[in-house]
């Protein structure tokens, strides 16, 4: 049971195929009252998983991914991007869950704010299968870009989580 400002100190994960969360607001609350919920489900869905582009992630930690189910290959002509700006204004860290990222037949950018120029690039992976280290965004802003091409995709894509570092 989670109240008010009390937020799980750690992921609650379920191993089945759903779940229930009852939300129940007091009688006098608000419109600037306000719930906030994030999830991320290994399933394979469409266009990175996301509805726009650029994708804007505002949780303080957050799993994303390439859109593909964790044993399948990339999906074919992405061009996605998520911009990760967080409620709370502080130096962001990205780590890769894979033992390995596969890319072959796409590419990965990370960007340390959100303009995509070369001082600000964190890593860049082009077709690459190397599982980067750590990548620590000191402005509090990520741009991600991901994309993949129409015939040669088979890579297994990558899944990471970023959390925003406390000072």
């Amino acid at each position: 049971r989670f109240c008010r400002n009390r937020v799980p100190s750690q992921w609650i994960t379920l191993s089945n195929t759903e779940g229930m969360l009852n939300f129940v607001a007091p009688m006098n609350a608000t419109l600037d009252d306000h719930f906030d919920l994030s999830y991320f489900s290994d399933a394979t869905t469409a266009h990175c998983g996301m509805a726009t582009v650029p994708a804007i992630l505002r949780a303080t930690s957050m799993f994303f991914s390439d859109g593909s189910k964790a044993s399948d290959p990339m999906n074919r002509d992405l061009l996605c991007e998520w911009l990760i700006e967080p409620s709370v204004v502080a130096p962001i860290a990205v780590e890769f869950l894979n033992d390995e990222i596969d890319l072959t037949g796409g590419f990965l950018e990370l960007y340390d704010n959100d303009n995509s120029t070369v001082d600000n690039l964190l890593f860049r992976c082009d077709g690459c299968k190397v599982k980067p280290p750590v990548l620590l965004a000191r402005s509090g802003r990520i741009v991600v870009k991901l994309v993949t091409k129409s015939v040669f995709t088979i890579g297994t894509g990558f899944r990471a989580i970023y959390s925003v570092v406390s000072s």
